[in-house]
Formats: structure tokens, C-alpha cells, sequence
């Protein structure tokens, strides 16, 4: 655990600790730390990379720490979990100061998940996969924003040739040619099954292609 002006830090500080871990790694990185379900890969990577670096754990405690607190952040804001300070009890089961509790009442620990990850790695230990499989969490919806959706349909039609990849950078072009050609464009999805369904279609056939959420 990281201290806070000496002292194990506690929920008041834990929000903070995670914008300023990550204004601080992405000052001079363009790491999509963007608190999303899918940018815990990211924190997969980055503990990976300091295990192959062959760094100490005390070496990297505040780096663990704010990599604990942004895993933390993410369940409060996607999973419905708010931060709670662990009695004794649980401090001393889980070796941390703080945690979160989930809608269902659960408490679980993510400065410790983090941890794991760096002593042990592995599939097992993936951030990742912890939220994934995690019990207790809000069901929310799976809507896919505008620009989301947007974003995919290009996808869709660059990987499935609906786009001239001699208009490279010119997606308006591609679009209105592609709209008088007998093939008519595919409409744009509305919902999140209809974005998964296109984007699945589009990767389909490509080697090397995986599509998750």
C-alpha cells in the first residue's frame, strides 16, 4: 500500500489518487485510461511490463497503488461499487486499507487484485477478467454512443472493402460514391447488438482480427 502524508490512505483520497495517477501517466503516453471496462487491458499491460522489467514490488509500490486505485475507480463508476475503508477484520484478510463494496453488499479488493497480477501474473490475474466475472455488479446498459458507432461502421467498411482504399483519410468521398453504387451502404447500427453483429461480421475472415468487449 501507498501512504498518504504517512498515513494508509482512506476513501476520502482514493477518487483523487486515480485522476492523478492517470494525468500522470498519460501526460507523455497516449494510454486510453479512459476509467471503460476495456481499459483494464491496459492495466494488464502495464503491470505485465514492469514484471518483464524485472522490477521489486517495493520498487513500484506507488506505481501499483495508482494502478489499484484507477481498477478501484473503475468499478465505483461502471460496476455501481462506492469506495469503503475496511474494518479490522478486513484489513487484516485482505492486507489493504480500502476497498469497494458492490450494489449487492459484497465487498472486494482491488488494490490486492493489482497486486496479484504482479506477483503472480497469468490469465488468472487479469484486471480484465475480474470485472468481467465479477458477482454483485450493476447491469447497465450496453448502449453504443453515436461516435461509437460512427467509428465502427468505418471499420465495417474498410475491412469489408465498402470503402475505396484509394480514399484513405477521405471517409466523406468513399461515403457518397459508395452510396450511388447499386450496393447500397449498410445502416448505420442503433443499438449495441446490431454494433457487436457488424463489427464481428467486418472481422470475420481477417487473421489476426479478435473483437471483444
Amino acid at each position: 500500500m501507498s501512504p498518504v502524508d504517512g498515513r494508509d490512505p482512506g476513501v476520502e483520497v482514493m477518487r483523487s489518487c486515480a485522476a492523478e495517477f492517470v494525468a500522470r501517466v498519460t501526460a507523455r503516453n497516449r494510454l486510453p485510461l479512459d476509467y471503460s471496462v476495456a481499459s483494464l487491458r491496459i492495466v494488464d499491460f502495464l503491470i505485465d511490463g514492469l514484471r518483464k522489467g524485472g522490477a521489486e514490488r517495493e520498487q513500484v509500490r506507488d506505481t501499483l497503488f495508482g494502478l489499484g486505485a484507477y481498477v478501484g475507480e473503475v468499478l465505483v463508476r461502471r460496476a455501481g461499487a462506492v469506495w469503503v475503508d475496511f474494518d479490522t477484520d478486513q484489513r487484516g484478510y485482505f492486507g489493504q486499507p480500502v476497498g469497494v463494496r458492490m450494489p449487492d453488499g459484497r465487498v472486494w479488493n482491488p488494490l490486492g487484485k493489482v497486486r496479484n497480477r504482479f506477483d503472480l501474473g497469468g490469465p488468472g490475474e487479469s484486471l480484465q477478467t475480474f470485472y468481467l466475472t465479477l458477482h454483485g455488479r450493476a447491469r447497465g446498459s450496453r448502449r453504443v454512443s453515436r461516435t461509437s458507432a460512427a467509428l465502427a461502421v468505418l471499420l465495417a467498411a474498410a475491412l469489408t472493402g465498402f470503402a475505396d482504399s484509394t480514399d484513405e483519410g477521405k471517409p466523406g468521398e468513399s461515403a457518397r460514391r459508395t452510396a450511388r453504387s447499386s450496393q447500397a451502404a449498410p445502416a448505420e447500427p442503433r443499438t449495441a447488438p446490431e454494433f457487436l453483429a457488424r463489427a464481428k461480421e467486418a472481422t470475420a475472415g481477417q487473421k489476426g482480427w479478435t473483437f471483444a468487449v
